[in-house]
């Protein structure tokens, strides 16, 4: 998983055989999300199992990202992992039964203290906010959009909260 070839390979099982082919495997690639999500090459097949992995499989990988949220947020690889969660945790093909997982990530975002803020001015940090931002709904965005006001004299003088601000803007431009 961790190969540069090898985690092409994993990919595409991944996407063209059952879940019970690969249920071994992806067991192997669910005991070591730490790991894979912050390798180079390992990040895309833990990507792959959000992708095509069944509902516990994804439950199990953004349990896995939840427990160690923002050095994952602000880690250049795992940060698209993170983006990933948010992104199949609201609109993939297991959205419907992922509410709660839903949930608990956004809770993680906007309940422990200044992990947005934090988030919102790293390098990587800032993408994954992006994410959690554009894939926010109802109440998640209201709270979302008041803390991130809160914080705008911060970010209009930081490049990466130029991004956050941006992202915020365009949101509003499309409800």
């Amino acid at each position: 998983s961790a190969h540069m070839y090898g985690c092409r390979v994993i990919q595409r099982l991944l996407e063209k055989c059952t879940q019970e082919q690969m249920s071994g495997l992806v067991e192997k690639v669910l005991g070591d999300v730490d790991r894979l999500a912050v390798d180079k090459h390992g990040n895309y097949v833990v990507q792959c199992v959000l992708e095509h992995g069944d509902t516990e499989d994804i439950r199990r990988v953004i349990d896995a990202i939840r427990k160690d949220f923002a050095t994952f947020a602000k880690n250049k690889v795992s940060s698209n992992v993170v983006e990933k969660c948010f992104a199949v945790a609201t609109i993939g093909g297991s959205s419907n039964l992922l509410s709660d997982d839903r949930e608990l990530l956004y809770k993680e975002v906007l309940e422990r203290g200044r992990m947005l803020e934090d988030l919102a001015t790293d390098k990587f940090g800032n993408y994954a906010v992006q994410s959690i931002i554009k894939y926010s709904r109802g109440d998640d965005r209201d709270a979302l959009k008041r803390r991130i006001n809160a914080m705008e004299s911060d970010l209009k003088t930081s490049a990466t909260g130029k991004h956050i601000l941006t992202c915020l803007k365009k949101l509003d431009e499309d409800d």
